[in-house]
């Protein structure tokens, strides 16, 4: 049988379109997303057009990626299937648009209108409709009329009917939203390592499914936040930094991951980074329009002021959020939105706006349902009482807070500075706070730059413990040494399904590699006992190999997981000097930034499996290895031109254009450091390399900045400091 591959490169276009809508549903029942994305971007845009399938299949493979684009498709796709009865994929296309709003945790009027019109639809149409589609999206209905809090009754009903459908129908979605919804009602009520252990819930449901890499992100994203509620800053920058890692620049949770990386430099007090981050989604966000930037611009600049103490500021911000077309704001994170804008009004002295505040928000949202935030009010309008030397009513409200906390067993008041909860303490005398200002994350360490020392790359960085009898080198071909002993090629080579488990074993170390992905990978068509069997033959085969006296591989009842502290592997340590570097780098600990990212360069010695291109989650595990590569001597090459060593600056721009040769910001780092070295004259030779490259494969011209600072150089321009500073690794 000629595969889809083979036909489109054969241009045989409407061959490869049955073999791909014979498919198509299955591939998404699974959630095979980028496979879907694959195999739709595979035809040329001339056959794509006009064909309602194509966009309906691409939409729902990159809904997530690019939520605002195919918005407007998919609604216009609805009018399309609605001329053709085409009811069920109406339900589909009207389930992906709440699950795209809730993904962005989206709460304003045009998540309102949605649901008003997927419930027409579903009450017009339910006797055209399959059982399962209608079922679907009557649950996704009822779960975003919960998330805008018209259904908070309903909460803990809703959640587990959205189970108990997704079992019934096998949905994953619909099953991890369920318990993300569990944990968003744990976070609600203040209970934070619950809701934690609920987003862990979801996160397993993930690392057995193909939708890992689509959920993953946004899941960290959760997982980050509770850590932020519990000032586990650390904890949260730790999860932010992985979800980021997974994502594009262009992605809009992207910069919803960010904001998680603003509200820990406001625990924190970093203002100047305060600063950049609001700068970065101010003038990044993919949609200028969207409610997320507008809340961004208004609450995080009022956050800042206050924080700065800036009252001019504070006020003017606190005045514009007072107006009624900003109201909608406050629901994008409610209720903490109210808590943070008390605050901020107390701090100015407007002490009746911040007391309407709290006194609006405790009988809107009551105890029963919004613990954590009704304590954090009472705490709040007992410091302001204090403040008004009203002692009877300021001991009233600090009692109330002290039975609240008890009560619900709350973990955290939500008090954006730490000097307030100090305050808060000292004047309740409430034991449970004065805790809370102990957890308190207040790391406040600005060190100053430093001139940097030359470090040289390609040293060697290796730092493998003499205590691990197993080290494996995958940055390149595979190596295994066991009890200072290399294993010979040939005995891995000729056992190719064994080498390709260890592969993979690999790669899925983190979270376990389910042993339904290995069946499916290496014996597809199987029967479920008969790819069992081979595969536990291969373990034992592995063990053996190994020596048995070694347990670094464990088998468990649904997946496979080196153990923990039994292997040394590069990838790890690379990965551990990268993250080392951008923490140093951040803090502005550039000398220790430089060492750390040198010794990352050092351990990449290929990219990771090089020889491997046959699964996906390979791929993905090197691309994202490569891209930590490139950004590591990105970052180099700028602080080496910062402290002048422009030796080490030109060596790490040139493995730069190695790695990515389409890099035009790469490129011009190169130029700049170049011109340093004295080889001005090599410029020319350098350009034309781009550009040819960028011609023959890309059918496309440098860009303008790239013209310009060519142009500037060749006529003899020395470069100055703001000419790399704003360059940026996407």
């Amino acid at each position: 049988m000629i595969t889809f591959e083979a036909l489109i490169k054969a241009n045989n276009f409407a061959a490869a379109e049955k073999v791909f809508l014979k498919d198509a549903e299955q591939l998404l029942k699974d959630g095979r997303y980028k496979i879907i994305r694959r195999f739709v971007e595979s035809f040329p845009d001339a056959c794509r057009q006009g064909r309602p399938l194509f966009s309906f299949y691409h939409c729902i493979s990159t809904h997530l990626i690019e939520p605002f684009t195919t918005r407007k498709i998919f609604f216009e796709l609805i009018e399309i299937f609605n001329e053709q009865k085409s009811y069920d994929r109406i339900a589909t296309i009207y389930s992906n648009l709440l699950i795209n709003y809730l993904y962005y945790e989206e709460c304003n009027e045009k998540l309102v209108v949605l649901i008003q019109k997927a419930r027409q639809f579903i009450e017009k149409h339910e006797t055209d409709l399959a059982r399962g589609p209608f079922k679907i999206l009557n649950i996704w209905i009822q779960l975003g009329k919960w998330w805008i809090f018209l259904e908070y009754d309903r909460a803990f009903e809703i959640a587990i009917q959205a189970e108990e459908i997704a079992l019934e129908y096998k949905d994953e979605v619909a099953l991890i939203f369920s318990r993300i919804a569990m944990g968003r009602m744990y976070l609600e009520f203040g209970k934070f390592n619950k809701a934690l252990a609920q987003y862990e819930k979801a996160e397993r449901v993930i690392t057995k499914s193909q939708l890992h890499h689509v959920y993953e992100p946004f899941l960290l994203k959760l997982k980050a936040n509770a850590n932020l509620y519990l000032r586990a800053i650390p904890e949260a920058k730790k999860e932010m930094e992985k979800g980021i890692a997974l994502l594009d620049k262009g992605s809009a949770l992207y910069y919803h991951l960010i904001l998680i990386d603003l509200f820990c430099c406001f625990y924190n007090k970093e203002l100047d980074a305060c600063e950049s981050v609001i700068d970065k989604i101010l003038y990044d966000y993919p949609d200028q329009d969207s409610d997320f930037r507008i809340y961004v611009m208004l609450f995080g600049q009022l956050l800042f002021a206050y924080l700065s103490e800036d009252k001019v500021k504070t006020e003017y911000y606190c005045s514009r959020l007072n107006r009624n077309e900003n109201s909608k704001y406050y629901l994008y994170d409610y209720p903490n939105a109210y808590l943070h804008t008390a605050e901020a009004n107390l701090f100015t002295g407007n002490f009746s706006k911040s007391l309407d505040i709290l006194d609006n928000l405790i009988n809107e949202a009551p105890e029963s349902r919004f613990p954590h935030a009704l304590a954090s009010a009472y705490a709040l309008k007992g410091l302001l009482y204090d403040r008004l030397n009203d002692k009877e009513r300021s001991s009233e409200w600090f009692d109330l807070m002290k039975r609240t906390l008890i009560t619900n067993e709350i973990e955290e008041l939500e008090i954006i500075d730490i000097s307030v909860l100090k305050e808060i303490a000292d004047k309740s005398n409430g034991n449970a706070v004065k805790n809370f200002v102990k957890n308190f994350y207040s790391g406040q360490h600005h060190p100053k730059k430093m001139k940097m020392p030359s470090c040289k790359i390609g040293a060697n960085a290796e730092t493998a413990s003499k205590f691990h009898a197993i080290k494996l080198y995958a940055m390149g071909n595979l190596k295994i040494v066991v009890d200072g002993k290399r294993l010979l090629p040939n005995q891995l080579e000729r056992q190719k399904k064994l080498l390709m488990l260890l592969k993979l074993i690999i790669v899925f170390r983190d979270r376990g590699l389910p042993k339904e992905v290995v069946c499916d990978t290496l014996w597809k068509g199987y029967s479920a006992e008969s790819a069992r069997n081979n595969l536990n033959m291969i373990l034992s085969r592995i063990r053996k190999l190994f020596g048995v006296h070694h347990v670094f591989i464990s088998s468990e009842t649904d997946c496979i997981r080196l153990n923990k502290d039994k292997y040394w592997l590069d990838a790890d340590e690379f990965k551990k000097k990268y993250h080392q570097g951008e923490r140093h780098f951040k803090l502005g600990n550039f000398q220790d930034a430089l060492s750390d990212f040198g010794a990352a360069i050092s351990l990449y010695q290929d990219d990771f499996l090089a020889k491997d291109l046959s699964t996906e989650s390979i791929n993905e595990a090197r691309e994202n290895l490569k891209r930590k590569q490139i950004q590591s001597l990105f970052k180099s090459t700028k602080l080496y031109l910062d402290s002048e060593d422009y030796q080490n600056a030109h060596q790490c721009a040139d493995k730069m254009i190695s790695a990515d040769p389409y890099c035009e910001s790469c490129y011009r780092l190169l130029f700049i450091a170049t011109v340093f070295s004295g080889k001005r004259s090599a410029l020319i030779q350098l350009y034309n390399k781009l550009r040819e490259k960028l011609h023959t494969d890309l059918a496309v011209e440098p860009e303008v900045q790239t013209q310009e600072l060519m142009k500037r150089l060749i006529q003899g321009t020395i470069p100055s400091r703001r000419m790399w500073e704003c360059e940026v690794f996407l």
